[in-house]
């Protein structure tokens, strides 16, 4: 990494990085970890206070595109979180149900379609197709289909 950032779920952001090594058969390695766009998603308002429902959240650039992934506490993991797309104009429209709780507004739009891989408390949010199928080599992931 070119860049080291401490992260509260470290331990799932290290082992991100240990499948992410690049080596000689082309596997996406991680250059930068930044916060994610997705933040405010995973915010619910208590009682006049926002709260996230997830660990953490962190966005990854690889050489092979970028990759947003959100950490749940162990061992709660995504299994019961229901994602929907539908079109909207030229973009994508998704919406969120299940656990963890999202925000009231429950809507995320996007240029392009997304892709959603989950491994236990692990969800990764990706616009890249070549850079899914990549992970998906990689990681033990499970593809959600819509």
């Amino acid at each position: 990494m070119s860049q080291r950032t401490t992260l509260p779920f470290s331990i799932e952001a290290g082992l991100l990085r240990r499948y992410a090594i690049e080596t000689n058969s082309g596997k996406p390695r991680a250059r930068c970890v930044f916060p994610t766009r997705l933040g405010s998603i995973f915010r619910v308002d208590e009682g006049g206070v926002l709260r996230s429902t997830v660990e953490g959240e962190a966005n990854f650039r690889t050489n092979h595109g970028e990759v947003d992934a959100v950490f749940m506490p162990k061992p709660q993991t995504f299994a019961d979180f229901k994602i929907t797309e539908r079109r909207e104009g030229a973009g994508y429209l998704y919406t969120f149900g299940g656990t963890p709780r999202v925000w009231e507004t429950n809507r995320f739009g996007s240029a392009r379609r997304m892709h959603f891989l989950d491994q236990d408390n692990l969800l990764f949010f990706i616009n890249e197709p070549a850079l899914m199928r990549r992970l998906e080599q990689v990681l033990p992931v499970r593809h959600r289909r819509l």
